[in-house]
C-alpha cells in the first residue's frame, strides 16, 4: 500500500484555513475543510499556483457555503448602541402610556403637568441662585437690586423656555431638560447658601452692633415707669422729666407712635398710657404712667374706648425722707 506524503507547507496553509474559520461551529468546520490537505496536494501535484492567502481562501469556502463574511458573523458586541439611543429617544413615551394606564397615576401626571409653570418659575430662581450662591454664603448686606433684577430675568427665561420660547433650533428639547437636571442638583447647596446667607441677616441684628434698644434703661433691662418721691419721702405725681438737652425721658422711645405701652415684665401684663394732664398726644414724659385694667380688655387683648384708669402700683408706697426735709405731720427731722 502507498502512503501518500503531504508537504509540510499545505499541513500549515490548511491549519491556518481553519483557523479563520474558528468563529463557526466545528460540525461547519469540518464540513467545509474536510478533505482540504488532499486537495490542496492534487492541485500541487497537477501543476496550479500555489495558494499564499489562508484567509482569502477561508472566504472563498465561506461564499461557496452560503455562509456570511466573518465580520458579519462575528460575535455581536455586549451594548448595542443604536438599540441604547432608540431606547433612550421612545423612554418618554413609553413612561407616559404607562401611566396613562394607571388611572391613579393618570390623575397625579394631570395633576403635576398643570403645576409646570410653578417649576418653570422655581427652576429660574433656583439657577439664577445657583449663580450667586458664593455671594449668598459670605455677603452680610441686604440683597441687592442687580440680584433682584437677575432674580426676575431669570424667572421670565426659564417660562419662556417651558413654553418652547427662546430656544434656538437645535437643542430646542435639550436646553430646558438640561437646565431642570442642573435645578434640581442645585437646589440642596442652595438651601444651605440661602439658611447661611439669613441666619447672618439674623445675626447682624441681634448683635450688639446692630441693635440698640429704645426708651429708658438701667443696665441693659427696659424701664416701663418712673416712681418719683418729694425730700419727704411721698409719692410724687405728674412729675415731668427731661434730658440735659431738654429732650423728654420717656420709657416708650422717642419714635414710639402707640397709643398704649403694654407687654411682660416680672411683675406681669402691663398697659400703660400718660395722666390725662399731658396735652395731645404727648405725656409719655410725665410720671408715673397710669395703667389700664386688663379687665375691660376686648378678646382681641385691647382696652377698650371705656377701659377706666387706675393709678399704677408703686414700688413702695413711701422712702425715707431726705435729711432737713419737713415730714407729712409738718415735724423737722
Amino acid at each position: 500500500m502507498k502512503t501518500l506524503s503531504i508537504d509540510p507547507a499545505i499541513l500549515t496553509f490548511a491549519a491556518a484555513v481553519r483557523n479563520a474559520l474558528d468563529d463557526l461551529p466545528a460540525d461547519d468546520i469540518d464540513d467545509l475543510t474536510d478533505g482540504l490537505e488532499a486537495d490542496l496536494s492534487e492541485q500541487a501535484a497537477d501543476g496550479r499556483p500555489a495558494l499564499a492567502d489562508p484567509v482569502a481562501y477561508a472566504d472563498e469556502l465561506r461564499a461557496a457555503a452560503g455562509l456570511a463574511p466573518r465580520a458579519a458573523a462575528g460575535r455581536a458586541p455586549l451594548i448595542d448602541l443604536a438599540l441604547v439611543r432608540a431606547n433612550l429617544r421612545h423612554a418618554p413615551e413609553d413612561l407616559a402610556r404607562a401611566i396613562r394606564s394607571r388611572p391613579g397615576l393618570s390623575a397625579i401626571a394631570d395633576l403635576l403637568i398643570s403645576m409646570r409653570p410653578v417649576w418653570w418659575t422655581i427652576r429660574g430662581l433656583v439657577l439664577v441662585g445657583a449663580l450667586t450662591i458664593e455671594w449668598l454664603a459670605n455677603s452680610a448686606q441686604r440683597v441687592p437690586l442687580w440680584l433682584w433684577i437677575a432674580a426676575s430675568v431669570g424667572v421670565v427665561v426659564s417660562v419662556q423656555w417651558g413654553r418652547g420660547r427662546w430656544l434656538p433650533t437645535r437643542g430646542r428639547r435639550a436646553i430646558p431638560f438640561v437646565a431642570s437636571v442642573v435645578a434640581v442638583l442645585a437646589i440642596i447647596p442652595l438651601y444651605i447658601g440661602v439658611t447661611t446667607y439669613v441666619s447672618r441677616q439674623f445675626a447682624e441684628v441681634y448683635s450688639g452692633a446692630g441693635f440698640e434698644p429704645t426708651g429708658l434703661q438701667l443696665d441693659g433691662t427696659p424701664i416701663t415707669n418712673v416712681f418719683a418721691y418729694g425730700p419727704d419721702g411721698e409719692l410724687l405725681t405728674d412729675v415731668q422729666l427731661f434730658d440735659q438737652e431738654g429732650n423728654p425721658l420717656t420709657v416708650t422711645g422717642a419714635d414710639f407712635g402707640g397709643a398704649v405701652l403694654d407687654g411682660y415684665n416680672e411683675i406681669g401684663y402691663y398697659a400703660l398710657i400718660p395722666r390725662s394732664s399731658a396735652p395731645g398726644a404727648a405725656g409719655w414724659n410725665i410720671y408715673p404712667l397710669v395703667s389700664l385694667d386688663p379687665a375691660y380688655f376686648d378678646a382681641d387683648g385691647l382696652p377698650t374706648a371705656n377701659n377706666p384708669t387706675i393709678e399704677s402700683t408703686p414700688p413702695f408706697e413711701r422712702t425715707q425722707p431726705l435729711v432737713g426735709a419737713t415730714v407729712p405731720d409738718g415735724g423737722e427731722k
